[in-house]
């Protein structure tokens, strides 16, 4: 769902990659828990066998400046998952390798394939035919994930290389704080890097994400898409969200959660009143 990192205000690199990719508005279109490299391990397979199944956004649309309703639906066969459908009916399938883990996801235009090393996801490539391949690398202590580096390279509108890097720091099973650092490559294909990195501090609830009831395969590519998304490699709900940034003002959000009996929020809602909503079977 594109709103959903807008929601969320982890917005820059999926912006870019989502917004160009075939088959979606132009905003993008993401959906995006912990086990280390956060959800549930290989092959999808749930705690207590639940599944999370749908997903409801309504957001303001940063082109538009309108809120918009979308979906993304989850497919299982028993509990594995295998397919997400948007509101508009694009389809993204997932197939797995002889570990039962995730090695890629194909949608109309687009082809990510992952690699791993030892039960961690290594390597991220994701290719938008004639527009974007995007390159990502995870590093971890022990099962936890420290660092994402992500490469864009565009294609068009005008060919430009970027590179983003998100730098994690954890409270027990939770990002707490995220240091994303930025730079463009110049003509001479040499790195420079933005002076100011942007900061995130993030607070959280006791209760369950529903991103855990997700493949952490499946969460790592979204992760390597765009490395703002401390969420997805969290344990539990994000109430409060401060970013900052070298010679601007703090911009503070905060998140309040409606929970089912087991824990589960069954809605998030933003302090500029967007809000997702979350089923379960």
């Amino acid at each position: 769902m594109k709103k959903l990192l807008y929601f969320f205000t982890f917005a820059f690199s999926l912006l870019i990659v989502f917004s160009c990719e075939p088959a979606r508005d132009q905003n993008g279109d993401l959906l995006f828990g912990v086990d280390g490299a956060g959800g549930t391990g290989g092959g999808g397979t749930p705690p207590s066998g639940r599944l999370l199944t749908k997903m409801e956004s309504h957001a303001i649309d940063l082109e538009t400046g309108e809120m918009s309703d979308e979906t993304l639906t989850f497919q299982y066969e028993g509990t594995k998952l295998v397919s997400t459908t948007d509101q508009d009916g694009n389809v993204t399938l997932i197939t797995y390798n002889s570990n039962n883990r995730i090695s890629k996801l194909t949608s109309a235009g687009q082809t990510a394939t992952l690699e791993y090393s030892g039960s961690n996801v290594s390597k991220l490539t994701s290719d938008i035919t004639g527009l974007l391949k995007t390159t990502s690398t995870f590093t971890y202590s022990g099962s936890k994930l420290t660092k994402v580096a992500t490469i864009h390279e565009f294609t068009f509108p005008i060919p430009m290389k970027s590179y983003i890097e998100g730098n994690y720091t954890y409270s027990g099973s939770n990002i707490v704080k995220t240091i994303i650092k930025t730079g463009i490559y110049n003509f001479d294909g040499q790195l420079e890097m933005s002076p100011d990195d942007q900061v995130y501090d993030i607070s959280f609830d006791d209760k369950k994400s529903p991103y855990k009831l997700l493949p952490s395969e499946y969460l790592s590519y979204m992760f390597g898409m765009g490395p703002h998304g401390a969420f997805l490699q969290s344990a539990n709900n994000h109430l409060q969200l401060k970013i900052s940034a070298t010679g601007t003002p703090a911009e503070t959000t905060n998140y309040t959660h409606i929970y089912d009996s087991e824990g589960y929020p069954m809605k998030t809602t933003s302090s500029a009143d967007e809000y997702i909503i979350y089923t379960y079977k």
